[in-house]
């Protein structure tokens, strides 16, 4: 899968959305994803602001914010889901495993844990 260490796939998990999971064995402590200059986004606040509505829905809906700058993945990571109990971790642009998963786990992270404006949207997620 393009900027992913390992095979994944998007697919309707069980509250019947899309999530992201698993098509091998994942383990512990493994680079899942890395963050890469030029093919992921990275862009000010100010910027996103003077974007189109349509592409400040999308900044709002898939990228997530640390500091000064919204990040968006170009690739399925777009697709994983929150919990407060994740299989992965977010750390300085680049998603490890925290523990071995298995083939057809669905990928989860905890978007608090990363996402500045976590605490707007997190009524939405449940």
């Amino acid at each position: 899968m393009f900027l992913f260490r390992t095979e994944v796939k998007v697919a309707t998990d069980s509250r019947m959305s899309l999530g992201l999971f698993a098509t091998e064995f994942i383990p512990k402590d493994s680079v899942v994803w890395k963050f890469v200059e030029g093919v992921d986004i990275k862009v000010s606040i100010d910027e996103v602001e003077q974007m189109s509505e349509a592409q400040q829905e999308y900044f709002n809906k898939y990228a997530w914010i640390e500091g000064d700058y919204y990040y968006a993945s170009c690739d399925h990571t777009n697709f994983v889901n929150h919990s407060y109990q994740p299989n992965l971790k977010n750390v300085n642009e680049i998603i490890i495993a925290l523990r071995d998963i298995k083939p057809g786990e669905e990928l989860f992270e905890n978007y608090a844990e990363f996402d500045d404006c976590f605490d707007e949207y997190k009524d939405e997620l449940f």
